[in-house]
């Protein structure tokens, strides 16, 4: 990530003329990601966290901020109790979630806030998972700079 002691050497751009997220490299003040980390696997939630922050400005209050699938009770893959798609997620609880940020950024130089909730829609997601019966979470989350 960028820091304010070796910002982007970039000019903010004139988000008109932007073609390229990477132009937008360390000028974005917040960043919202909604249900998209606990689609892939765990490697690849780190690579995306990364990615992330180097778009995120080093200015104190820059943020990134949504919602992820979570577990309350360890890090790993969750199953959906009937699962004929032979889905699998990869879900961090609030803890483990908080430590992914400060391992991507530093400890000392964002406060994260993470709360677990139950995911809308019932055990059965509204259906897609019948006959489910381990409830499905999520993490609402604010990754902020100081």
């Amino acid at each position: 990530p960028f820091t304010l002691e070796a910002p982007p050497d970039t000019p903010k751009p004139d988000l008109k003329t932007v073609t390229s997220l990477n132009q937008l490299r360390g000028h974005v003040s917040v960043i919202w990601v909604g249900s998209l980390f606990h689609l892939f696997p765990e490697q690849e939630q780190i690579d995306i966290a990364h990615k992330l922050t180097g778009l995120l400005s080093p200015e104190p209050g820059s943020m990134i901020i949504g919602t992820q699938g979570g577990r309350s009770d360890v890090k790993g893959p969750w199953y959906p109790t009937q699962n004929p798609k032979n889905l699998v997620f990869f879900l961090y609880t609030t803890d483990t979630w908080i430590e992914l940020w400060h391992d991507v950024f530093g400890k000392e130089s964002v406060k994260v806030h993470a709360r677990l909730r139950p995911q809308p829609g019932g055990l059965d997601y509204w259906g897609t998972f019948p006959g489910n019966k381990d409830q499905p979470n999520m993490i609402d989350f604010a990754v902020v700079r100081l």
